[in-house]
Protein backbone atom coordinates (compact mmCIF):
# COMPACT_ATOMS: atom_id res chain seq x y z
CA UNK A 1 0.00 0.00 0.00
CA UNK A 2 2.92 2.12 0.87
CA UNK A 3 4.48 2.10 -2.96
CA UNK A 4 0.80 2.57 -4.56
CA UNK A 5 0.38 5.98 -2.35
CA UNK A 6 4.15 6.99 -3.39
CA UNK A 7 3.42 6.22 -6.91
CA UNK A 8 0.24 8.30 -6.74
CA UNK A 9 2.14 11.19 -4.58
CA UNK A 10 5.12 11.43 -8.00
CA UNK A 11 2.07 11.32 -10.53
CA UNK A 12 -0.05 14.11 -9.18
CA UNK A 13 3.44 16.35 -8.57
CA UNK A 14 4.40 15.38 -11.68
CA UNK A 15 1.13 16.60 -13.61
CA UNK A 16 1.16 20.25 -11.89
CA UNK A 17 3.33 22.16 -14.01
CA UNK A 18 4.23 26.49 -13.14
CA UNK A 19 4.68 28.64 -15.49
CA UNK A 20 5.63 32.65 -15.15
CA UNK A 21 3.84 35.44 -16.62
CA UNK A 22 3.67 38.93 -16.58
CA UNK A 23 2.41 40.99 -13.51
CA UNK A 24 3.56 38.59 -10.78
CA UNK A 25 1.42 36.01 -12.60
CA UNK A 26 1.69 32.33 -12.61
CA UNK A 27 -0.02 29.94 -14.39
CA UNK A 28 -0.64 26.71 -12.78
CA UNK A 29 -1.13 23.82 -15.54
CA UNK A 30 -3.77 21.29 -14.11
CA UNK A 31 -5.02 18.16 -15.53
CA UNK A 32 -8.34 19.65 -15.90
CA UNK A 33 -9.76 20.21 -19.17
CA UNK A 34 -12.09 22.08 -21.10
CA UNK A 35 -15.18 20.57 -23.53
CA UNK A 36 -12.48 21.38 -26.55
CA UNK A 37 -9.84 19.56 -25.03
CA UNK A 38 -7.68 22.62 -23.87
CA UNK A 39 -6.38 23.16 -20.45
CA UNK A 40 -8.59 25.15 -17.74
CA UNK A 41 -6.50 28.28 -17.51
CA UNK A 42 -5.68 28.85 -13.38
CA UNK A 43 -3.73 32.01 -12.60
CA UNK A 44 -2.07 32.23 -9.23
CA UNK A 45 -0.96 35.76 -7.77
CA UNK A 46 0.21 36.96 -4.42
CA UNK A 47 -2.20 39.43 -2.82
CA UNK A 48 -0.71 42.39 -0.55
CA UNK A 49 -2.89 41.00 2.48
CA UNK A 50 -0.88 37.70 1.61
CA UNK A 51 -3.41 35.85 0.37
CA UNK A 52 -3.30 33.48 -2.95
CA UNK A 53 -5.70 35.31 -5.68
CA UNK A 54 -6.57 32.20 -7.92
CA UNK A 55 -8.08 33.56 -10.88
CA UNK A 56 -8.83 32.43 -14.56
CA UNK A 57 -7.90 36.09 -15.95
CA UNK A 58 -11.18 36.63 -18.13
CA UNK A 59 -10.73 33.05 -20.18
CA UNK A 60 -13.51 31.16 -18.91
CA UNK A 61 -16.12 33.89 -20.43
CA UNK A 62 -14.18 34.20 -23.68
CA UNK A 63 -14.75 30.73 -24.23
CA UNK A 64 -18.04 30.54 -23.52
CA UNK A 65 -19.07 33.08 -25.29
CA UNK A 66 -17.80 31.62 -28.90
CA UNK A 67 -21.28 29.57 -28.48
CA UNK A 68 -23.04 31.39 -25.84
CA UNK A 69 -23.05 35.08 -25.13
CA UNK A 70 -24.10 36.43 -21.85
CA UNK A 71 -25.83 39.41 -23.03
CA UNK A 72 -29.01 40.20 -20.63
CA UNK A 73 -29.89 40.51 -17.32
CA UNK A 74 -31.48 37.12 -16.78
CA UNK A 75 -28.36 35.77 -17.78
CA UNK A 76 -26.08 37.38 -15.69
CA UNK A 77 -28.31 36.57 -12.82
CA UNK A 78 -27.77 33.00 -13.44
CA UNK A 79 -23.64 33.36 -13.74
CA UNK A 80 -23.59 35.04 -10.67
CA UNK A 81 -26.03 32.05 -8.41
CA UNK A 82 -23.29 29.77 -10.29
CA UNK A 83 -20.39 31.81 -9.14
CA UNK A 84 -21.83 32.31 -5.47
CA UNK A 85 -22.24 28.60 -5.16
CA UNK A 86 -19.14 27.88 -5.68
CA UNK A 87 -18.03 30.70 -3.17
CA UNK A 88 -16.16 32.52 -6.47
CA UNK A 89 -16.44 36.39 -7.12
CA UNK A 90 -16.52 38.15 -10.58
CA UNK A 91 -14.82 41.33 -11.67
CA UNK A 92 -14.42 43.03 -14.90
CA UNK A 93 -14.97 39.68 -16.82
CA UNK A 94 -12.13 37.82 -14.55
CA UNK A 95 -13.20 34.81 -12.04
CA UNK A 96 -11.52 34.42 -8.70
CA UNK A 97 -10.87 33.40 -5.60
CA UNK A 98 -8.55 34.77 -2.77
CA UNK A 99 -7.60 32.06 -0.65
CA UNK A 100 -5.34 31.22 2.47
CA UNK A 101 -1.62 29.21 1.45
CA UNK A 102 -2.94 26.37 3.36
CA UNK A 103 -6.09 26.28 1.12
CA UNK A 104 -4.20 26.48 -1.92
CA UNK A 105 -4.14 23.02 -3.02
CA UNK A 106 -7.93 22.19 -2.42
CA UNK A 107 -9.15 25.04 -3.70
CA UNK A 108 -7.30 25.06 -7.01
CA UNK A 109 -9.13 21.73 -7.99
CA UNK A 110 -12.39 23.37 -6.22
CA UNK A 111 -11.22 25.87 -9.11
CA UNK A 112 -11.17 24.10 -11.51
CA UNK A 113 -14.11 21.83 -10.78
CA UNK A 114 -16.18 25.29 -10.83
CA UNK A 115 -14.59 26.79 -13.94
CA UNK A 116 -15.32 23.25 -16.03
CA UNK A 117 -18.71 23.90 -15.04
CA UNK A 118 -19.33 27.22 -16.04
CA UNK A 119 -17.53 26.96 -18.90
CA UNK A 120 -19.83 24.27 -20.48
CA UNK A 121 -22.58 25.52 -22.54
CA UNK A 122 -24.83 23.09 -21.90
CA UNK A 123 -24.68 23.05 -18.08
CA UNK A 124 -25.16 26.66 -18.03
CA UNK A 125 -28.46 26.34 -20.47
CA UNK A 126 -29.59 23.94 -18.22
CA UNK A 127 -28.80 26.05 -15.18
CA UNK A 128 -31.06 29.16 -16.68
CA UNK A 129 -33.90 27.26 -17.44
CA UNK A 130 -33.82 25.83 -13.72
CA UNK A 131 -34.18 28.58 -12.88
CA UNK A 132 -35.67 31.52 -14.59
CA UNK A 133 -37.79 29.26 -17.15
CA UNK A 134 -40.88 31.72 -16.96
CA UNK A 135 -37.96 34.96 -17.62
CA UNK A 136 -36.50 33.37 -20.44
CA UNK A 137 -39.77 32.40 -21.83
CA UNK A 138 -40.31 36.29 -21.80
CA UNK A 139 -36.81 36.65 -23.09
CA UNK A 140 -37.07 34.75 -26.04
CA UNK A 141 -40.55 36.20 -27.19
CA UNK A 142 -39.48 39.52 -26.80
CA UNK A 143 -36.52 39.31 -28.81
CA UNK A 144 -37.27 36.87 -31.52
CA UNK A 145 -40.98 37.17 -31.50
CA UNK A 146 -42.01 40.82 -30.71
CA UNK A 147 -39.86 41.93 -33.90
CA UNK A 148 -41.85 39.85 -36.22
CA UNK A 149 -45.59 40.24 -34.71
CA UNK A 150 -47.92 41.97 -32.49
CA UNK A 151 -47.63 40.20 -28.97
CA UNK A 152 -50.02 41.01 -26.10
CA UNK A 153 -48.61 39.58 -22.95
CA UNK A 154 -51.16 38.37 -20.54
CA UNK A 155 -54.17 38.59 -22.96
CA UNK A 156 -57.62 37.78 -21.28
CA UNK A 157 -60.21 36.62 -24.18
CA UNK A 158 -63.23 36.71 -22.34
CA UNK A 159 -63.96 40.08 -21.22
CA UNK A 160 -64.80 40.13 -17.10
CA UNK A 161 -62.97 36.69 -16.40
CA UNK A 162 -59.48 37.33 -15.86
CA UNK A 163 -59.21 34.30 -14.16
CA UNK A 164 -58.92 32.52 -17.76
CA UNK A 165 -55.88 34.11 -19.55
CA UNK A 166 -53.00 33.52 -21.75
CA UNK A 167 -49.00 34.28 -21.60
CA UNK A 168 -48.93 35.39 -24.74
CA UNK A 169 -51.41 35.91 -27.56
CA UNK A 170 -50.21 36.60 -31.03
CA UNK A 171 -52.21 38.58 -33.40
CA UNK A 172 -52.93 37.10 -36.05
CA UNK A 173 -56.53 36.26 -38.03
CA UNK A 174 -56.75 33.45 -35.94
CA UNK A 175 -54.84 34.13 -32.73
CA UNK A 176 -51.90 32.06 -31.76
CA UNK A 177 -51.88 31.84 -27.74
CA UNK A 178 -48.83 30.84 -26.14
CA UNK A 179 -48.27 29.36 -22.55
CA UNK A 180 -45.52 29.13 -20.59
CA UNK A 181 -45.77 25.62 -17.79
CA UNK A 182 -43.40 25.11 -15.44
CA UNK A 183 -44.97 22.57 -13.33
CA UNK A 184 -48.68 20.79 -12.93
CA UNK A 185 -50.85 23.29 -11.05
CA UNK A 186 -49.60 25.69 -14.41
CA UNK A 187 -50.33 22.79 -16.74
CA UNK A 188 -54.16 22.76 -14.59
CA UNK A 189 -54.69 26.53 -15.22
CA UNK A 190 -53.61 26.32 -18.70
CA UNK A 191 -56.09 23.22 -19.27
CA UNK A 192 -59.14 24.89 -17.65
CA UNK A 193 -58.18 28.11 -19.50
CA UNK A 194 -58.20 26.87 -23.26
CA UNK A 195 -61.57 24.49 -22.18
CA UNK A 196 -63.23 27.71 -21.06
CA UNK A 197 -62.51 29.36 -24.44
CA UNK A 198 -63.98 26.31 -26.38
CA UNK A 199 -67.13 26.52 -24.79
CA UNK A 200 -67.23 30.27 -25.56
CA UNK A 201 -66.40 29.47 -29.13
CA UNK A 202 -63.28 31.47 -28.79
CA UNK A 203 -61.03 30.54 -32.12
CA UNK A 204 -57.00 30.12 -31.70
CA UNK A 205 -53.90 28.12 -32.22
CA UNK A 206 -52.11 27.39 -29.57
CA UNK A 207 -48.50 26.56 -28.41
CA UNK A 208 -47.29 25.37 -24.87
CA UNK A 209 -43.73 25.31 -23.60
CA UNK A 210 -43.11 23.40 -20.98
CA UNK A 211 -39.70 23.41 -18.58
CA UNK A 212 -39.71 19.69 -18.73
CA UNK A 213 -42.72 17.73 -20.03
CA UNK A 214 -41.80 14.73 -17.92
CA UNK A 215 -42.41 16.61 -14.64
CA UNK A 216 -45.78 16.90 -15.67
CA UNK A 217 -48.53 14.27 -13.72
CA UNK A 218 -49.60 11.89 -15.89
CA UNK A 219 -53.11 12.75 -15.68
CA UNK A 220 -52.47 16.46 -16.20
CA UNK A 221 -50.27 15.58 -19.25
CA UNK A 222 -53.30 13.44 -20.73
CA UNK A 223 -55.72 16.38 -19.97
CA UNK A 224 -53.49 19.56 -21.17
CA UNK A 225 -52.63 17.62 -24.64
CA UNK A 226 -56.54 16.91 -24.91
CA UNK A 227 -57.30 20.54 -24.36
CA UNK A 228 -54.44 22.80 -26.51
CA UNK A 229 -52.41 22.43 -29.62
CA UNK A 230 -48.58 22.57 -30.99
CA UNK A 231 -46.84 20.92 -27.36
CA UNK A 232 -43.12 21.90 -27.41
CA UNK A 233 -41.79 19.66 -24.22
CA UNK A 234 -38.95 22.03 -23.16
CA UNK A 235 -37.62 25.56 -23.76
CA UNK A 236 -34.97 24.13 -25.81
CA UNK A 237 -37.33 22.91 -28.31
CA UNK A 238 -39.37 26.25 -28.11
CA UNK A 239 -36.19 27.90 -28.66
CA UNK A 240 -35.56 25.66 -32.05
CA UNK A 241 -38.71 25.25 -33.48
CA UNK A 242 -40.97 27.71 -32.31
CA UNK A 243 -40.72 30.67 -34.97
CA UNK A 244 -40.47 28.01 -37.90
CA UNK A 245 -43.89 26.59 -36.18
CA UNK A 246 -45.20 29.83 -35.94
CA UNK A 247 -44.58 30.84 -39.73
CA UNK A 248 -46.34 27.38 -41.01
CA UNK A 249 -49.48 28.67 -39.08
CA UNK A 250 -49.04 31.71 -41.39
CA UNK A 251 -48.21 30.74 -44.36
Amino acid sequence: MENIIESLKLQMSSNIRFESRNNGLIQVMLPIYYEDGDMVDIFLQIQSDGKIRISDQGMTLMKLSYYFEINTDNKRKILHQMLRGSNLQIENGIIYNEVEHSELYRSLIAFGNAILKISTMEYFKREMVKNLFYEMVDELIAEDYESRYTVHKDYHPIQMKEEYSVDYCIDLPKPVYIYAVKDTAKARLVTISSQEFKLNNIKNHSIVVYEDFDTIQSQDRKRILNATGKQFTSFDAFEQGGLEYLSGLVA
